[in-house]
């Protein structure tokens, strides 16, 4: 849908935010080759890791961006794939002072109601950062949902990527949960940020997650199968006889490549489940199990939580990813994945605990000033945590 029809369904207080929403007009695609090319030429030369997927097994190189860009560009392919997912080039100073950053943040933030109230994440000691996602021909983003259970979205600002989600909620054929989910898909727990008492410095640090003192505010979901198998090999009346390269797909005319983009998103004829995903699949009722969809270069995808993806690109792609926790929206739901991952004495009943009566609170309704919520909750789990070692 336009940021109209989303904003328009917002103020009727229709509740279309639980569920993936393709935002078809988020950034003019003129303005988002314009952001690309002045990205790269402010921080081509900075070091990043490059992830090389091949044989099953991930290789990392380092390496400048514009060194990234020639693997990612001329050297990617179905099998032996590079990707990467950079943080925090989007925040330094350079970028800020072209107003970049300012726009990339105006094109996310224009699809929220402002009923949703401020970003939380804006007064974290260590806020997470928005992040550039590099993908070549063929690579693929691992299965997972996400940390902090917020609202993430993907802006689309250079190639088209496939996404497929796995739904959480219980409809009509449909009963698999999110922890149900977790459990089939056999998956784990990653940390993916930490805090310690003291750090005001922003920016994600790797470093405090070896830290004794450090403590761990979210973990993510992952899982080690995929949503696209390569199957060029099978020989069985439902496998692809043919597959498109990046090369052929851009030599295609417009409809040519959308119709068969379109085809390879939803059928599993070209990239199919793991056997074992599949297997759940196909006990479901229902095929709604599994929602699909194209991206294109200036299209934002709002990515809500508990909802496990996972991206294919068929060419090479650039996006940025970001999260957010308004208010309405986000809030109780972060709170209590922050404050469920510490050890806090168990509340009686006449005795609630502090998380508790923060998080009934935000799902009431509350006036909360985001701010002084966000300082009370670092101050409560340095506290908790200093109680516990001692």
């Amino acid at each position: 849908m336009t940021v109209q029809e989303l904003q328009s369904k917002q103020q009727s207080k229709e509740d279309v935010l639980d569920r993936p929403i393709l935002i078809t007009n988020a950034m003019d695609p003129s303005i988002c080759e314009e952001i690309c090319d002045k990205w790269m030429e402010t921080v081509g030369d900075e070091q990043i890791t490059v992830q090389r997927q091949h044989d099953h097994t991930t290789t990392l190189y380092d390496c400048t961006v514009q060194e990234s860009l020639d693997w990612i560009m001329l050297k990617s392919k179905p099998g032996d794939a590079f990707f990467a997912f950079v943080e925090g080039l989007l925040d330094q100073g350079r970028l800020r002072q072209g107003a970049l950053k300012d726009r990339l943040v105006a094109a996310r933030e224009n699809v929220f109601s402002p009923t949703d109230g401020e970003n939380w994440f804006d007064y974290f000691p260590n806020p997470p950062t928005d992040c550039i996602v590099l993908a070549g021909e063929g690579a693929t983003s691992t299965l997972h949902r996400d940390p902090f259970e917020w609202t993430g979205t993907s802006l689309c600002l250079e190639g088209r990527k496939l996404w497929r989600f796995l739904q959480p909620h219980e409809a009509p054929g449909h009963v698999l949960d999110h922890l149900q989910w977790d459990h089939y898909l056999d998956s784990y727990r990653l940390n993916s940020m930490a805090w310690k008492k003291g750090d005001n410095n922003g920016g994600h640090d790797d470093r405090k997650d070896h830290d004794e003192d450090a403590i761990t505010i979210s973990a993510g979901w992952q899982s080690d199968l995929s949503l696209y198998n390569d199957n060029d090999g099978d020989s069985s009346p439902h496998a692809a006889k043919t597959r498109f390269s990046a090369r052929q797909l851009a030599e295609m005319t417009e409809s040519q490549a959308e119709e068969f983009l379109q085809d390879m998103v939803r059928s599993t004829n070209y990239l199919a489940p793991h056997d074992d995903i599949g297997k759940i699949l196909r006990e479901q009722p229902s095929p709604s199990a599994v929602v699909a969809v194209v991206q294109h270069p200036g299209e934002l995808l709002i990515i809500p939580p508990y909802w496990y993806h996972q991206t294919y690109a068929p060419e090479p792609s650039l996006a940025v990813a970001s999260q957010r926790c308004g208010t309405r929206l986000d809030a109780a739901r972060v709170v209590n994945h922050i404050l469920s991952l510490q050890q806090e004495p168990k509340p009686t009943a006449t005795d609630p605990s502090w998380r508790e009566q923060l998080i009934e609170s935000l799902l009431m309704g509350k006036n909360i000033d985001p701010k002084t919520t966000v300082d009370q909750i670092f101050q409560h789990i340095g506290a908790t945590t200093s109680r516990h070692k001692q």
